[in-house]
């Protein structure tokens, strides 16, 4: 008689699943333009995992993942960023991002990244008000600043993807267990 369930058909299903959302967070990045190093990108990958209790379809992906996700609230009370207050019933209340600019685990905004990220998108020194130059340490100081007071925006290339389809493929999911349940019952019963 066979020890455990064998779930072959959910397995196969969850991993039709699990690249189909892996293609799909990809493309949602690149389209909000959130792919600077593309290191994001590519780190994105699937694997499903057989338990004892079922399948288990696993996404891992760079340890900033969530904070682009649902981005980080900034140091000023509600301030979302300006370029978000048109986006902002889409993306969801600001509030909802468990991260936040100002407390003891981000007290600041590493100028050293935003700095790589300033000679990766090529960011040159500019004029201000009065005509004067401002290189480009000066941009990537009011940069900082501007992303400590009023956070960053949050994407969402993971929940959109995921809850559409997780509404989309319940059915197939369901019909796949009930496949290697069925497949179970036969082979208890032949042998």
């Amino acid at each position: 008689m066979p020890s455990t369930l064998k779930y072959q058909h959910a397995s196969a299903e969850m991993d039709r699943i699990g690249a189909e959302l892996t293609r799909r967070y990809r493309i949602s990045l690149t389209k909000q333009g959130k792919n600077a190093s593309g290191n994001l990108n590519r780190s994105i990958r699937h694997r499903v995992i057989q338990t004892d209790y079922g399948v288990e379809l696993v996404h891992e992906m760079a340890a900033y993942a969530d904070f682009v996700n649902k981005g980080v609230q900034g140091a000023q009370e509600n301030k979302a960023p300006k370029s978000a207050n048109a986006q902002s019933d889409q993306l969801g209340a600001w509030g909802d991002s468990p991260y936040r600019f100002g407390k003891s685990k981000f007290p600041s905004v590493p100028a050293g990244k935003i700095d790589a990220w300033a000679v990766k998108k090529n960011v040159q020194g500019t004029r201000d008000e009065s005509g004067r130059f401002t290189p480009r340490k000066g941009m990537i100081r009011a940069i900082s600043r501007s992303i400590y007071r009023r956070g960053l925006v949050p994407s969402l290339f993971i929940d959109r993807p995921y809850n559409r389809m997780k509404k989309q493929n319940l059915r197939t999911i369901a019909q796949a267990v009930a496949k290697d349940a069925l497949d179970y019952v036969r082979l208890i019963i032949e042998g």
